[in-house]
């Protein structure tokens, strides 16, 4: 058998632009990162996925991994060849066979003008001549059901909907085996989207009701002392435990990520109004860019409430125009103050002339710190760490890659500005102190659970379901509902 290995934790496949075709064949794809197929039937010791869990089509539609086994192709003199780690990917439209993983396995594929060959050490795994085995630029292998018959064209049908194309939804069988695996992978929690049936959105959307481990991974794992503070004092709207009051015990995903405690202490009492002293500080580049290509983001903390805000940016030369022209107006129509000073470090991008010269002009004090002291702006450097390994708490926990970095940093700011901020003795919720009034968070999923969503009428065929999988991204910005990748 020819094994491979799955990439790093947090890894998500990805698939190259295929061509459509008859599910009846492997098709030999050097644009992919694993072994895929949609057909369980190709596949044997089924079981739950490992660390991918999500593969993301050519069309950047995420897909759901909802298993790993082995398959088996037919290669040189008729010899059956065995695949390992083959991901089971519901809503893909091929059988992948990816040449990367098996060049990882020692395997060496060569392309020829009118060839395709394939071999392990001596050992020829496939000859493949262009006049009978590449269809539409596409090399292709006969699969090999492990029930052992040809496929037939009902066969081909059955997998063609297993595959959830633009007329058909996956089969029931498909759809039990998808929930089963993601109950035993995800957070214990599927959530209905929006415009979901009134049963679902009774059941996930309105009630916030769950178990101690489950907010605890809702809020983004918060450490359990803060939980149970939260849940006694009955800050929080919507925030109702079932069971008794327990320890939790040691989080595996916070262990992993060395995740730290939201609060922190310090020797400095705060300012005394919102907006007199505000922190901010830039990170990056990071190591991915986000989805929409932001490389650095920008953190913003009122130091008297400790409210937080996360802005990404695509280069520092738009701190600028996060500041001035988005956060400031929003932030003092909101609290009813304006900022009286700014504490920052000497970077370019808060020390340029359009920066500089709009503080002085609206009369705002900006003090920076020494540099290479980034104690000095103590506050923003402990959100930062805050906030990113939360970040990978969440993207670690979800199986997300890096490029989601974005959506956990949202994420974690919403969560930190609606749990217990400590400073010295005293510990109080930012939003609150913010706003004036408590939060609600029955609105709150575990990032990154998987959530059944509708699909508008005008956006779906008229065979389609109306209802699609989907993966939880934190709650929209300024909309009620939440972001979900699809």
């Amino acid at each position: 058998m020819v094994e491979d290995v799955h990439g790093h934790e947090g890894d998500v496949g990805s698939v190259g632009k295929v061509v459509m075709h008859p599910l009846t064949h492997w098709v030999i794809d050097s644009g992919c990162t694993s072994h895929m197929t949609p057909r369980a039937d190709l596949l044997d010791e089924v079981k739950p996925p490992g660390k991918i869990k999500y593969v993301a089509a050519a069309s950047g539609a995420l897909l759901p991994v909802i298993g790993v086994g082995n398959a088996k192709v037919k290669g040189a003199n008729g010899e059956l060849v065995g695949l390992g780690n083959v991901l089971l990917v519901e809503g893909l439209s091929a059988n992948l066979l990816s040449v990367r993983r098996l060049q990882k396995s020692k395997a060496e594929v060569t392309f020829g003008p009118t060839s395709c060959r394939a071999k392990l050490g001596k050992k020829v795994l496939w000859s493949l001549e262009e006049e009978t085995s590449c269809i539409k630029d596409l090399w292709q292998l006969p699969i090999i059901p492990w029930n052992g018959k040809t496929p037939t064209a009902a066969t081909a049908a059955a997998a063609k909907a297993t595959a959830g194309g633009d007329a058909t939804a996956p089969t029931d069988g498909v759809l039990e085996a998808v929930k089963k695996v993601q109950q035993q992978q995800t957070h214990g929690e599927v959530l209905a989207g929006v415009d979901a049936s009134a049963a679902w959105a009774k059941a996930s959307s309105r009630s916030g009701e769950a178990d101690w481990e489950t907010w605890h991974e809702r809020l983004c794992h918060v450490n359990f002392p803060m939980l149970q503070k939260l849940v006694k004092n009955g800050s929080l709207k919507g925030l109702e435990v079932k069971g008794e009051v327990k320890e939790i015990g040691s989080c595996p995903t916070c262990l992993e990520t060395k995740f730290s405690k939201f609060p922190f202490n310090s020797t400095t009492g705060p300012a005394k109004t919102p907006l007199a002293l505000v922190h901010m500080d830039v990170v990056g580049p990071t190591r991915a860019p986000s989805l929409s290509g932001s490389r650095y983001f920008l953190t913003i903390v009122d130091d008297h409430t400790r409210a937080v805000w996360v802005y990404p940016l695509k280069s520092k030369g738009e701190v600028a125009a996060a500041v001035l022209k988005e956060w400031m107006p929003r932030a003092q129509r909101e609290c009813g103050h304006k900022v009286k000073v700014i504490r920052s470090d000497n970077g370019g991008e808060f020390i340029g002339a359009d920066f500089e010269g709009e503080l002085k002009r609206k009369g705002i004090q900006h003090q920076l710190t020494v540099p290479y002291n980034p104690q000095q702006n103590g506050v923003a450097e402990r959100f930062n760490r805050t906030l990113q390994e939360g970040a990978r708490t969440l993207l670690g926990r979800a199986g997300l890659p890096d490029p989601f970095w974005v959506s956990a940093l949202r994420q974690v700011a919403l969560v930190k500005n609606r749990v217990l901020a400590t400073v010295g003795d005293k510990e109080w919720i930012p939003y609150i102190k913010w706003y004036g009034s408590a939060p609600a968070v029955n609105m709150l999923r575990a990032f990154g659970c998987m959530v059944v969503f509708h699909v508008p009428k005008e956006k779906r065929g008229k065979l389609e379901a109306s209802g699609r999988w989907g993966v939880h991204l934190g709650i929209a910005k300024d909309h009620k509902g939440g972001c979900y990748g699809t």
